[in-house]
């Protein structure tokens, strides 16, 4: 599946749009803090071993509530509230076809499926948390640099990197 690339742009540039009302110029951006701006608490929640494997956490859109696996490493978590936060921004809960008032963040997309919808938030969080911008800046300045050594710096799970220098 694909996004159209219109819609990539759209959501490229509210990303962007988030990290200059934030006045974010510099990694890490830190999703909890972008939350707030939306009102959104985030919560921490332990899921049962059965969910445990897979659950990242979920977004409940009427009690304006991010909850995160509280066993999930800090980069981990950064990236589960900007997905979160993604599906908000981009109104997928004014979509009649978001069957419920939250959405799941399952943590491995052979799970998720590819669907049109969390391809866009996936989109949109990669954006929000590793701006063209920022990484290009990083990649001329440490040429040599590992996704794992940017993944650092950026506070992201290093598959985002690898994801964002394709598009670089």
């Amino acid at each position: 599946m694909t996004i159209d690339i219109s819609k990539i742009e759209s959501i490229q540039s509210r990303a962007l749009q988030i990290l200059e009302m934030s006045m974010i110029t510099d990694p890490p951006v830190v999703a909890h803090r972008l939350a707030r701006l939306f009102d959104f608490d985030i919560v921490g929640m332990t899921f049962g071993l059965k969910h445990a494997r897979y659950v990242a956490g979920f977004i409940d859109i009427d009690r304006k509530e991010i909850v995160i696996n509280a066993k999930d490493d800090p980069v981990q978590q950064n990236f589960t509230i900007a997905h979160g936060l993604g599906h908000y921004v981009l109104e997928h809960h004014k979509d009649p076809s978001f069957e419920t008032k939250y959405s799941v963040i399952l943590r491995d997309a052979c799970f998720v499926g590819q669907t049109p919808v969390e391809l866009e938030v996936n989109l949109f969080a990669d954006n929000l948390l590793v701006p063209s911008m920022f990484l290009q800046k990083y990649l001329n300045k440490y040429p040599y640099a590992t996704d794992q050594e940017l993944s650092t710096i950026f506070g992201v799970p290093p598959e985002v990197i690898r994801r964002r220098r394709l598009y670089v």
